[in-house]
């Protein structure tokens, strides 16, 4: 992720029999300023809570990361294991592939050959495309 994006997750928890889901706890190893929003109920699952994660490095903030979030319960029980996240913050060297031609969208940076994209097996990956507009 680029310095001063945010980083987004929806992050999901099932509280136990006869309890319900109170609270999300999100915390960086290195202090960093997560975010997490006010709680929300899964549509189709009764026992099932969700909310945003967020974060938005600033460029002193440069390199690895590693956001943490746990999960705890109407009778103050915390989840048996956490969820984290590692993020790579980078300055926003994008990788201008196209010409600029006045009054059209055009992108700003799509992955090189050189960017490696970690992405496994039966895993759900998203790759950013930036785009520019000067409209």
């Amino acid at each position: 992720m680029y310095a001063d994006t945010t980083w987004r997750t929806e992050i999901y928890a099932e509280a136990p029999e006869n309890t319900t889901l109170e609270a999300f706890t999100a915390f960086g190893i290195q202090r960093e300023a997560l975010n997490v929003s006010s709680l929300k109920q899964d549509t189709k699952r009764p026992q099932v809570k969700y909310a945003v994660m967020s974060w938005k490095p600033s460029l002193g903030e440069i390199g690895r990361h590693i956001a943490c979030v746990s999960a705890s319960d109407s009778t103050g029980v915390d989840s048996a294991e956490e969820r984290c996240f590692i993020l790579d913050v980078q300055v926003d060297a994008f990788n201008h592939t196209t010409k600029v031609t006045a009054g059209k969208p055009y992108f700003v940076d799509i992955p090189s050959p050189d960017q490696f994209v970690n992405c496994k097996i039966d895993a759900t990956c998203v790759v950013a495309i930036y785009v520019k507009s000067t409209v």
